[in-house]
C-alpha cells in the first residue's frame, strides 16, 4: 500500500497543476462506477443495500408511469411550444421526436427504433434520399443525471429541503427522495394532470412523509421558493412560456431564492437569460460551482450546471 501511495503521488507530480485537478476528478468518478461510493470510497453493505433499495423503486415507478403517460411524455392537457429563438428555434414536428428520458434510455430508446415503432431519421428534400437524424427531445431529466447531481455535484442534503420548478412527471422529487437524506422535497406544477399523476405515484409508493406537490404558478408560492436550500430548474421554461412570461418568472427567483441556497439548471442559467435578453447578471447574483462532467454520460445532450446564491 506504501509503495502504491509513493507511485501515485509521482505520476501526480508529472502532470500540470490543471491537468493534477482533471484526474483527481477522474479517480473519483472511476471510484464510484467501480463499487465506489458518491463520495469515492468504498461503499458499505448497508450503503449498497439503500442503493438497490433505491433502484428497485425508480425502476418500479418507471414502469407505472410508462403505463400512464404516452411515449412522448407530454400529456394531452400540457402546452409544449416549439421555440422561436435560441439554439432550439430550428425544431419542428418533422425534425423531432418527443421521448421522455427518465421513462427510455438509450437502450429502450435503441431497442424501439430497431423494431420500426418510431422512426428517427427524416427528409429534408421529399422523395430524395438526402436524409438526417431526428433530434430526440426530453421534457424531464433521466435519473442517471438526476442520480449523478445529487450524489456527486450536490453537498450533503440531510435536513435540507429540495424544491423542483416545473415538477411535471416527478422525476426529480423521486430521484432526490431515493438518493438523499432531503427532509422535504417540493416539487411546483401549473398543470393538475400532471400534479395529479405524481400525487398517485406519491401515495402509491407511500413518500408522502418526505414528497409534497404544489399545484399553481411558481409566482404565487413565494414561501416555497424563499425556504428552498436547493432549486432544480430542468428544462422547464423554453418550450412552456414565451419570452416574456420567461422575463417575469427569472425577475422574480432572481428576487426570491434566498442567499447561500444552490441552484441546478439545464441549460445554464447565463444561456437562458442570454436568449430572453435579460438585465439580470448571472456573475453578480450566482457563484458557479466548479462540477467535472467529463466522467459521466447521458442520455440528454444539454447541458447542466451547479450555482451557490451569493
Amino acid at each position: 500500500m506504501d509503495k502504491a501511495k509513493q507511485e501515485f503521488l509521482s505520476l501526480l507530480n508529472t502532470l500540470e497543476p490543471s491537468e493534477q485537478d482533471h484526474f483527481l476528478k477522474w479517480t473519483q468518478t472511476f471510484s464510484q462506477n467501480n463499487g465506489g461510493g458518491c463520495n469515492g470510497f468504498a461503499m458499505t453493505d448497508d450503503e449498497k443495500r439503500k442503493e438497490r433499495k433505491a433502484e428497485v423503486l425508480l425502476s418500479c415507478i418507471k414502469g407505472t408511469l410508462r403505463d400512464k403517460v404516452p411515449f412522448s411524455g407530454t400529456m394531452s392537457s400540457e402546452k409544449i411550444s416549439y421555440p422561436t429563438f435560441g439554439d432550439d428555434k430550428h425544431l419542428n414536428s418533422s425534425n423531432c421526436i418527443h421521448v421522455d428520458a427518465f421513462l427510455y434510455d438509450d437502450d429502450d430508446v435503441d431497442l424501439i427504433v430497431d423494431q420500426g415503432k418510431i422512426q428517427n431519421m427524416f427528409c429534408t428534400k421529399c422523395n430524395s434520399s438526402d436524409v438526417e437524424t431526428k433530434t430526440f427531445i426530453s421534457h424531464s431529466a433521466s435519473k442517471d443525471r438526476m442520480k449523478y447531481i445529487f450524489q456527486s455535484c450536490l453537498p450533503s442534503l440531510k435536513g435540507k429541503t429540495v424544491v423542483d420548478i416545473g415538477s411535471r412527471l416527478g422525476v426529480v422529487l423521486y430521484v432526490a427522495c431515493a438518493f438523499t437524506e432531503a427532509k422535504q422535497v417540493v416539487g411546483i406544477e401549473l398543470n393538475k394532470q400532471l400534479c395529479d399523476l405524481q400525487k398517485d405515484v406519491v401515495g402509491k409508493y407511500k413518500l408522502g412523509d418526505r414528497v409534497r406537490v404544489c399545484e399553481g404558478d411558481v409566482m404565487d408560492m413565494k414561501e416555497e421558493v424563499q425556504n428552498a436550500d436547493v432549486v432544480v430548474l430542468m428544462n422547464v421554461f423554453e418550450w412552456f412560456l414565451e419570452k416574456e412570461q420567461q422575463q417575469q418568472v427569472w425577475t422574480y427567483l432572481h428576487g426570491s431564492i434566498k442567499r447561500g441556497a444552490m441552484i441546478v439548471a439545464s441549460p445554464p442559467i447565463d444561456v437562458s437569460l442570454g436568449l430572453i435578453e435579460s438585465e439580470i447578471d448571472p456573475r453578480k447574483w450566482l457563484k458557479l460551482v466548479d462540477i467535472d462532467h467529463g466522467g459521466a454520460e447521458f442520455v440528454e445532450e444539454t447541458d447542466f450546471s451547479v450555482y451557490e446564491v451569493k
